[in-house]
């Protein structure tokens, strides 16, 4: 296993976001919608997940 864990950052959309600035730094198409946060951390409402589901 690689010294470091792939992680699965949720994204919160809300109409001042952009559709594609969150989508160009995390390599992903736009979806057409505004992305405005990108969740790297604790947080009660949205935490993220190690995307290998540990």
């Amino acid at each position: 296993m690689p010294p470091y864990a792939l992680l699965d950052n949720p994204v919160r959309r809300y109409a001042w976001g952009s559709a594609t600035a969150i989508p160009a730094l995390t390599g992903t198409g736009p979806d057409g919608t505004p992305q405005a946060e990108l969740w790297m951390g604790a947080h009660r409402s949205s935490g993220l997940i190690r995307s290998d589901s540990r």
